[in-house]
């Protein structure tokens, strides 16, 4: 499977928001009570739960296109591990709980933490963005 999308391109349902932060294309947000988002990171359940990638780079207060739902590539931000079965996790993509912002294939472990999926690989630059807003948090 492997869709044609240009690198970097997206396709899918997106939203338009406030940026709380400086963001750039491909970080994960949370949305906060001030209305904005800010760069999600599983460490926290203050800085979680994700629901949207940024589409491009976008500077705090500006207006931010999310991508909530769909395909996006960029080469220079995944470089995903694809392939495997359900119990080895392979493509499933976690919310980073050590760089704000950021994706991993790694679930986090640490009591605290939370886990979220939201989405897999389905080739190393292309992430199928459906974050599942169910979340467990490590005890």
């Amino acid at each position: 499977m492997n869709p044609e999308l240009v690198d970097p391109s997206y396709r899918g349902t997106t939203l338009a928001a406030t940026a709380g932060e400086d963001l750039v294309l491909g970080d994960v947000v949370y949305y906060n009570s001030d209305e904005k988002v800010y760069k999600a990171k599983a460490d926290s359940t203050t800085t979680m739960i994700c629901m949207g990638v940024v589409t491009a780079d976008t500077d705090a207060d500006a207006t931010v296109t999310l991508l909530v739902g769909g395909l996006i590539r960029s080469s220079s931000v995944y470089s995903f591990a694809t392939g495997g079965q359900a119990s080895s996790g392979a493509a499933i993509v976690y919310v980073s709980d050590s760089v704000a912002g950021d994706v991993t294939q790694t679930r986090p472990t640490v009591s605290g933490y939370i886990v979220q999926i939201i989405g897999y690989a389905v080739t190393a630059d292309l992430l199928s963005f459906k974050p599942d807003y169910t979340y467990i948090e490590i005890t």
